[in-house]
């Protein structure tokens, strides 16, 4: 019988580092519902004990409760096109009280804080990222039609002045719209992250970082390919020949995607970004870099270092103050088992 094989993963992170970085181990902890294996999550969140998995090719989004066990306790929305449903979900949005918002491939589902649906409002341009800050959702999208990156929009779905300007001059060699957002989808591709009174936008393929204030403000501008040492000047030598030569992106058999990190998340005082680990290094690392960035000045912490093996995969990560420390808590999938492993110092 062959067995599902992705592995909740809980990243226990202590205060302090060193410059070489810090190797976390690996302890397994059970999972408490063998009946409700998780797959590989595009997005993850948590509102006190409960943690949101987005498993994007299933079309649902699983709630998971992580305390000593980790035990399945149901689905925020399941597949479909009605009230309550979700189609391809990709994105999880949480408010002050605790509340959920799903951004999915039609829009975004509003659920009140006993994950009951609310209502939902559609959205027609490319997702790079959203967020909630101030009463508002905050989305990045690729509209070629428009000079801005960032679009505000108020529960009810009313979409206020857009900002953040472009800064690529993104052109497709077919010239069509669709093909341009696409295109601009990609290059401008990244995480917006808040910590309740600041917005932040990291870009993944060239290393631009925004701040703005909750009035959509510029606060500050950072570029922070230089942390990512040689992998992050060839990554970005790579998008700016497709930003030269389009037509490298819109081969029939598809294009390679390089990118700085695959996700980020903000708690506190730090902002954790999951360096990218794939063949185009040349080799696969014994291990996989968590970089951790002071928010206030986006200047390196120190470097996390998560024990890896040729053959797992994980591209998402979510973060909650435990005991007084930050616990890093990420879905690997291990090609064999399910299981919950703890890494720790």
């Amino acid at each position: 019988m062959h067995h599902a094989c992705m592995l909740l993963v809980f990243l226990c992170l202590f205060a302090s580092g060193t410059d070489n970085g810090t190797m976390l181990t690996r302890n397994v902890i059970p999972f408490g519902d063998d009946q409700a294996w998780l797959t590989l999550s595009t997005d993850m969140a948590f509102v006190g004990d409960y943690l949101y998995v987005v498993e994007n090719p299933k079309h649902q989004v699983k709630k998971v409760r992580v305390q000593s066990t980790v035990t399945f306790e149901g689905y925020l929305a399941q597949k479909g096109e009605g009230p309550g449903e979700v189609w391809l979900p990709i994105e999880l949005l949480t408010r002050e009280d605790g509340s959920i918002i799903v951004k999915d491939n039609r829009g975004f589902s509003f659920f009140d804080t006993k994950d009951d649906f609310q209502h939902r409002f559609r959205v027609f341009t490319s997702w790079i990222s959203a967020t909630w800050l101030s009463g508002r959702i905050y989305y990045a999208a690729a509209d070629p039609g428009k000079d801005q990156l960032i679009f505000p929009y108020t529960p009810n779905g009313k979409k206020g002045a857009a900002f953040a300007p472009k800064f690529l001059q993104v052109d497709t060699a077919r010239g069509d719209m669709v093909r341009l957002a696409h295109n601009e989808s990609y290059l401008y591709e990244g995480r917006l992250l808040t910590d309740g009174r600041t917005l932040f936008y990291l870009n993944k393929t060239f290393g631009k970082a925004w701040t703005f204030d909750d009035k959509s403000k510029l606060l500050s501008e950072k570029n922070l390919t230089g942390i990512f040492g040689p992998h992050g000047a060839m990554v970005v030598e790579k998008n700016k020949n497709y930003l030269e030569n389009p037509h490298e992106m819109e081969k029939p058999e598809g294009f390679l995607n390089y990118s700085l990190f695959d996700d980020a998340f903000l708690l506190e005082d730090n902002i954790y970004l999951l360096r990218v680990v794939n063949a185009l290094d040349g080799f696969i690392p014994a291990h996989k870099d968590i970089f951790v960035l002071d928010k206030k000045t986006l200047t390196l912490k120190e470097v996390l270092k998560v024990p890896f093996k040729p053959g797992e995969y994980f591209w998402t990560f979510a973060a909650r103050v435990e005991n007084g420390k930050h616990r890093l808590y990420a879905i690997i999938d291990m090609g064999e088992d399910t299981n919950l492993v703890a890494l720790d110092r």
